[in-house]
């Protein structure tokens, strides 16, 4: 019965942690998206766009890579 308990509350943190690294990847499309209509204005400067954008980027490609490791795992 434990553990089953266990696996069961491992699966649950496992789906948590994908759900969660989906989520942050989509947000920072989203992000990117609103930075690439706001340098289109002119509302922000091209060197606060380049370096958001950089720094954005990196973050979405570990989350992105997390969610490919995960999926990995799971075939």
């Amino acid at each position: 019965m434990k553990r089953e308990s266990s696996k069961l509350a491992q699966q649950k943190l496992f789906n948590l942690q994908l759900e969660w690294h989906q989520f942050v990847d989509s947000a920072a499309d989203r992000l990117m998206d609103s930075l690439d209509d706001a340098i289109r204005r002119g509302s922000i400067p091209l060197h606060l766009y380049l370096s958001t954008v950089r720094a954005v980027s990196r973050e979405q490609f570990f989350h992105r890579a997390c969610v490919m490791d995960y999926r990995s795992q799971t075939n």
